[in-house]
Parts: C-alpha cells; sequence; structure tokens
C-alpha cells in the first residue's frame, strides 16, 4: 500500500497535489500492466465478436439448407457440426474473457487512491 500525504501552506493545494499524484500513479500502475496497447481483455473481446459473427452466419446457413434441401442429410450434419464447434469457442473464448476481465480488473487496482481528500 502506498500512502501519499502532501504538507503545505494550503489545504486545497495539498489536497489537490495528493489526488493528482494518485491519478499519476493509478494511470502508470495500468500502462505497466497494459504495455500502453490493447490489453488481453480487448483482444479477447474483439474475438469474442468476430466468433459471434460467425455463429450466427453458420445458423443462418444452417436454417437455409434444412429449408432448401432438407434430404442432404450430410451437409445438414456437416453444418450442425460447425455450429456445434463454434460455439464451443465462443463458450471457451467467454470463459477466458471473464478471467481476464477479472485478472485486469485487479491488476489495475492494485494502486488505489485511498483516503481521497476534498477541501
Amino acid at each position: 500500500m502506498i500512502t501519499i500525504m502532501v504538507e503545505g501552506h494550503s489545504p486545497v493545494l495539498a489536497a489537490h497535489a495528493a489526488n493528482t499524484l494518485s491519478e499519476i500513479l493509478i494511470t502508470q500502475n495500468k500502462n505497466l500492466y497494459t504495455g500502453g496497447g490493447r490489453s488481453q481483455q480487448e483482444i479477447l473481446a474483439e474475438q469474442l465478436d468476430q466468433i459471434e459473427v460467425e455463429l450466427t452466419q453458420a445458423r443462418g446457413e444452417y436454417d437455409s439448407l434444412v429449408e432448401q434441401d432438407p434430404g442432404d442429410s450430410e451437409r445438414i450434419a456437416s453444418a450442425g457440426r460447425s455450429i456445434a464447434l463454434k460455439e464451443e469457442i465462443y463458450t471457451r473464448l467467454l470463459e477466458q474473457y471473464e478471467q481476464t476481465r477479472i485478472r485486469e480488473a485487479l491488476r489495475a487496482n492494485s494502486i488505489c487512491r485511498l483516503n481521497h481528500r476534498q477541501i
């Protein structure tokens, strides 16, 4: 835990200085863990969005195939397996996303501002 104490003639100025310094430390801490670039959470969110699009398309293709050619059981089964695979990928990505979101939140908040002063 880091304690920031600022003394000065003006309590308002001292509180402002301490709060500004804590904000700088929090920002630097976040940059340290994300490298200033995209976080793992952002990358996983993009992957989740992409697999959602693919899953929606696969379901549409499956429905279309069943409607247009219900006798083609091989293609229908293949389309069903494709949907199941994409659903599994989506589930695993979602689990990774949630774990990463929690982990990144804990890291980002490892420096937090306690006793925020307003005068």
